[in-house]
């Protein structure tokens, strides 16, 4: 079955290092690879810069456009919230007057705020949401999934949420965890060369975490960790700004084999993986979104790696690894999460074990193939 054009709406400032910058670029490029034509339509802030994102994410090129929105991002969260009522507003324009020509089309998005897909609900053309987060139960919401014609929920425990909260079908919610790009982040590369090209000591056992400095994650485990660790380990944060870190840091204590490293581009970051001996993957009991509601994209692209993983023992997590591929600690428990880094160092091979059965399970999770089975889902649910 031929589908119909698809806009692709973000409010996004587009290039940018976060996690929803990546899978928003690589579900367009999985989607023109399996040959939908395919449109981004994006907030025509000062901070967008359409034709960097080719080099700076390092793919083929996106067709994509912005639409009038007013520049307030100097103005904090009003600003952001005026801004993205004036998105909405102007992407809705936009395609009404395409419907208005005659064209043939369908909508796609990801929930990246609180309302500016809403408009959507009124277009009267098929539309598909990605949800991301926890929904509360508001009218606005009931309506806007109440007329998608689909949903795609990145893990279980968000499709469960849709349904008590909305009351959805469940075949209306096709869960797909996100993905990783099988052709960048691969096993090559060896520890050694990647830490002569990032200029690394190569005497240091190095722990990273990849990732923004968000409380939720649960940091504190990991600075009380990291205070019982052997000498000459050392984590490194990949990530967040010096201003976020300095932000971060306040008035914690941070312990001194804490290092930040800064932003990294997203070329970079299998670099950064290869050097490393062991990957962190954090997780909080104490946060319902740490918990339950995340497909973290950086477990796929740890997977790939082949390098051993720490990961929490969350549920959104055990939703995708298990023992045989990482190591579990409890969620906020320091002395597990010190005790597993302790465990790569002191049995290499088991650690390495795990890796490789992590490396084989990441191929199930390519972002092609999650595009595929999108597009499929689509095909099938489309009005």
């Amino acid at each position: 079955m031929k589908l119909p054009k698809i806009y692709y709406v973000a409010n996004a400032k587009m290039p940018t290092d976060k996690a929803h910058g990546i899978q928003l670029i690589k579900m367009c490029e999985a989607f023109l690879r399996h040959g939908a034509d395919v449109e981004l339509i994006l907030p025509g802030r000062k901070a967008t810069r359409v034709s960097e994102i080719k080099n700076f994410y390092g793919v083929d090129r996106i067709p994509a456009r912005t639409v009038f929105v007013p520049d307030l991002h100097n103005f904090g969260r009003a600003g952001f919230l005026v801004s993205s009522f004036f998105f909405g507003l102007s992407y809705f324009l936009y395609l009404t007057a395409k419907k208005i020509k005659g064209e043939n089309f369908m909508v796609y998005t990801a929930d990246l705020d609180h309302f500016s897909f809403l408009p959507m609900a009124f277009l009267r053309v098929p539309y598909f949401t990605e949800i991301h987060g926890e929904k509360k139960k508001t009218f606005l919401h009931k309506l806007f999934f109440r007329r998608a014609s689909g949903i795609i929920a990145i893990n279980k425990f968000m499709k469960e949420n849709l349904i008590n909260n909305f009351g959805l079908p469940p075949e209306k919610i096709d869960v797909r965890p996100n993905g990783i790009d099988l052709e960048k982040f691969n096993a090559n590369t060896t520890r050694e060369s990647a830490r002569k090209k990032l200029s690394l000591p190569g005497d240091v056992r190095l722990v990273l975490y990849v990732g923004r400095l968000y409380d939720w994650k649960g940091f504190e485990t990991l600075f009380s960790a990291a205070k019982a660790l052997q000498k000459g380990t050392q984590i490194y944060f990949i990530g967040g700004t010096d201003e976020e870190a300095r932000q971060f840091a306040g008035d914690r204590k941070i312990p001194e084999n804490i290092i930040f490293a800064g932003v990294k581009s997203y070329k970079e970051i299998p670099l950064w993986l290869a050097a490393s001996h062991a990957l962190l993957l954090l997780g909080t009991s104490k946060n319902t979104a740490s918990y339950y509601y995340t497909s973290p994209m950086k477990l796929f692209e740890y997977m790939a790696s082949n390098r051993p993983i720490i990961a929490s023992a969350t549920p959104a997590n055990k939703a995708v690894v298990g023992d045989a591929e990482v190591f579990f600690y409890e969620p906020d428990d320091w002395s597990g999460l010190a005790a597993n880094i302790h465990k790569i160092f002191d049995d290499p091979e088991k650690a390495m074990e795990k890796a490789a059965r992590a490396l084989k399970k990441s191929a199930e999770f390519s972002w092609k193939k999650r595009g595929s089975a999108i597009l499929n889902f689509i095909g099938n649910n489309i009005e």
